[in-house]
């Protein structure tokens, strides 16, 4: 069980479409959590592939324009079981719902990427923090990860 007052945002990046979302959502009202649909396309004026870059920080985006930062934010895209450990994210979201969950920033992918820089992490990072990056990034794969309301709005 998630903590109580989750809101689940399903950005649509594939666009499958309203129906496809209803159809995959069938039975999570029943457990109580707001779940929303929400489109997003590629990053306007893009030419480049951004992934779950996108979705994730149009959500971003629209929580510091007054949409409101939950206390804190799960991202995970559609094949997250693949990447993640399962078991991780419940006693994530168990620490969540007892309170004692006081971590700013989580990654929840077990695999990791060698350090790089490619032009959609370029351009990410020019658009979210203003500046350009210098260097590389090392990340993990596929950006499953927890952050705090405080570090989204650090920025």
């Amino acid at each position: 069980d998630f903590p109580p007052r989750t809101r689940i945002l399903v950005y649509d990046k594939c666009n499958k479409g309203i129906e496809e979302f209803n159809q995959q959502m069938l039975g999570l009202e029943s457990y109580g959590y707001a779940v929303e649909y929400r489109p997003v396309g590629e990053a306007l004026g893009s030419k480049f592939m951004t992934g779950e870059c996108t979705a994730y920080l149009a959500h971003i985006l629209s929580v510091l324009k007054g949409e409101g930062t939950a206390d804190y934010t799960i991202f995970v895209h559609d094949d997250g079981p693949r990447h993640i450990r399962l078991s991780m994210l419940a006693l994530v979201v168990r620490s969540m719902r007892s309170g004692t969950y006081k971590v700013p920033f989580l990654h929840l992918t077990h695999e990791r990427y060698p350090s790089f820089r490619t032009p959609c992490l370029r351009e990410v990072y020019k658009r979210v923090l203003g500046k350009e990056l210098e260097g590389s990034l090392g990340t993990y794969c596929c950006s499953h990860f927890v952050v705090s309301r405080e570090r989204i709005e650090a920025h």
